[in-house]
Order: C-alpha cells, then structure tokens, then sequence
C-alpha cells in the first residue's frame, strides 16, 4: 500500500471539455466544396463499436439496457469470492461509474465530442492549401517513457483564443488542377456539384489532436486499412488541479479495446483494462478512502495494492477472479499496450497528476494555420 499527493475527487463539468464557450460563434468554416471535399474520418465509431454495450450507463450512447446481475452458479462461487476478500464494490462497477457514465472521464463523450469538431471543418483542399502540403510530424513526449507521433497538416484556433485542433494525413494530397473554387466560392455554404469524397488511400493514415490552454486535450492515430485507433486523453485542468487530473492511452482494434489509465479523482490510482463484447478485464489499483486505523498525511491519496479481475459484461458485480479462463484472451499476458500508466508512489509509478494539464495545453509549433 503506498500514498501519493491528494487531488479530491471532485468532477469537473463535462462542458468544460468542451473547448469552446457555448454561445459563441465559432468561426471554424463550414464544409463548403469547390473542386471536391474530403471526408474526414471519424473517432467516435469505431470507439463506439469495441465498447460492450453492457458498460454503457449512458442514455447518449446506449442502444439497450443492461442486463440483469447473473445469478448462475459461476456468479454465486464469485459473490462468495467478493465476500472472502470483504470487497463490497467491485472494480468493473467502478470503470463504468467513471467512463461509462456521464462527467469529466467519460469517454464516448470525449470522443464524440472531438468528431462534432472535424464535422464542421471545410475539407476542401482548393480552398485550404495546407492539406495538399508536406505533413508536420509532431511527438508528444508522455509519461512512463512513451511517445505519440502525429502526422499533421493543418492548424484551426478557436474563435475565443482557448483551444486549437490540429491534423493530416501521412502523405499531401494532390493539389487541384482548377485550384479548387466553384464559380460561387464564399456565397453560400451549399455544396458544390464536386461533392464530399473520402480521401484517396495514397495518403496514408490519419491523426488529430485537439488541446485547450487549460490542459484539456487528446491526440489519435486511425488507420484507414485496418480501422485501428490508438489515442491518448487528457482531462486535467490547470485551473481546477482539484478536480479530477487522469491520463488514458486507448487501443480499439477490431472488436476488442484496451485501456491504461491513471492520476486522481477517478477512482484508481492506476489501472489496465482489456475488453470484448461478453467480458472485462481489469488489473488496477484502487484511490478509495483507507482502511480504519491506517495513518495518512492529510496531502496523500491512499492507493491499494494491485489486484486482478475478470467481470462479465452483463454482471459486473461479480468478480470471476483474475485467472479466469473466461477472460484468457484478454487477460495481462494479453495487453499490447506495454506501459501501465500509475499514478502510485510504487516503483512502477510514472504519472505525477499535477504535471498532466501540461501536454495539450500548447497547440504544436509549425503546423500551417487552416
């Protein structure tokens, strides 16, 4: 058991990542085309896809209710298992409270959020010449030794000055041959005849980042062969260092996700979560109040010691315990994310929550204005 700087658990309006005021007109252009837009492609699906539909505790993104608690024999030996170890809350519950479920750390929110941005964008390349010139690359330098390259293009501000979102493709897009402009370019925000395609497979991979001076902000990498999507989220504000400060790194592959996550006022300290449609798995160290009689400094967060589960999706409530076969192919020998992200004062720790508001707070330096 170890300590580390408290940060109550308070949450953080979800509208704050939201980098924008509301009421303000946002002077991100409309998707008018000249010569042809390009379709910009979307986080948010294949997200959406990999997540199990029974974690969803949220109407937005639901399409069923979860199902009810299991009660069969295998969930009776794990209530039993829950009751031996005296571990009233189980640990899947608490994933879902903290990013299934409406505030700060939910993730589809994150995501959807971030995909309402690029709708707005005019992905017309005659009338932006940044997404037909040479990619940036830019490396975000992340804690636990890791690092995120983007490939990036073209650079939007925020009509209030606070936020800015960022992105390209691995290779330039060819210019248009006309230059691009219909003949009613500015007119209006109708479409051209040239329509909105998706962009040629030439160019090669996609990445965004978004970020805001308050240290609210993510980056990701989708790969338009394979429909992987890797991405790193930050909801840390450097005006509220109170409230909730957690980083994530997300993988979603096809039907499966992994999640590492970490910081304060989100319920673990550290935590490694891999998922399919019928099951989770989750390695974590619980941020809870500590045990009767434990001394603590009144300015450190207790951190539990490591534990292992595996959850089916429709009973989360019942651990089927860390070495269960149900969970073999998504279990810790499985991850392919290789860092754990950990906010613990244990040698494995490498996340200092205070610190995290740091990395999207500067939009990158380079990046050809929209």
């Amino acid at each position: 058991m170890n300590a580390r700087l408290i940060l109550p658990s308070l949450f953080l309006l979800s509208s704050l990542v939201v980098l924008d005021n509301c009421g303000e007109k946002n002077d991100t252009k409309l998707n008018r085309t000249g010569a042809g837009a390009y379709t910009i492609p979307k986080v948010y699906p294949p997200v959406r896809a990999a997540m199990p539909e029974a974690l969803i505790n949220d109407a937005a993104f639901a399409t069923t209710r979860m199902a009810a608690l299991s009660t069969g024999p295998e969930g009776a030996l794990a209530t039993v298992r829950g009751a031996l170890l005296q571990d009233p809350v189980s640990v899947a519950s608490v994933v879902r409270d903290r990013l299934y479920s409406p505030g700060p750390t939910e993730i589809l929110r994150i995501v959807n959020e971030l995909d309402g941005r690029t709708a707005m964008l005019d992905t017309d390349p005659g009338r932006h010449p940044c997404l037909t010139g040479a990619p940036v690359t830019n490396t975000l330098v992340l804690e636990g030794g890791e690092s995120f390259a983007l490939s990036l293009q073209c650079m939007d501000r925020f009509a209030n000055g606070n936020g800015w979102i960022a992105f390209g493709f691995d290779r330039a897009m060819a210019a248009p041959v006309d230059g691009g402009a219909a003949p009613d370019a500015g007119k209006d925000d109708k479409p051209s005849d040239a329509g909105i395609h998706d962009a040629p497979a030439e160019v090669g991979d996609f990445y965004i980042a978004m970020g805001s001076e308050n240290g609210m902000g993510s980056a990701y990498h989708v790969s338009r062969t394979t429909g992987k999507v890797e991405g790193w989220i930050v909801v840390a504000d450097s005006r509220a260092t109170s409230n909730s400060q957690v980083i994530m790194h997300l993988l979603v592959e096809g039907a499966k996700f992994e999640l590492t996550f970490a910081g304060s006022g989100v319920g673990f300290c550290a935590a490694h979560l891999s998922g399919d449609s019928d099951h989770l798995f989750i390695k974590a160290k619980t941020n809870a109040p500590p045990p009767p009689g434990t001394a603590m400094s009144p300015d450190v967060q207790y951190c539990d010691s490591e534990r292992t589960g595996c959850f089916r999706t429709t009973a989360l409530e019942t651990d089927l315990g860390g070495d269960a076969s149900a969970c073999a192919e998504i279990a810790a020998d499985t991850f392919r994310l290789e860092v754990d992200l950990d906010a613990s004062t244990d040698s494995t720790g490498n996340v200092i929550p205070p610190h995290l508001h740091t990395h999207f707070a500067t939009a990158p330096a380079g990046i050809p204005a929209f």
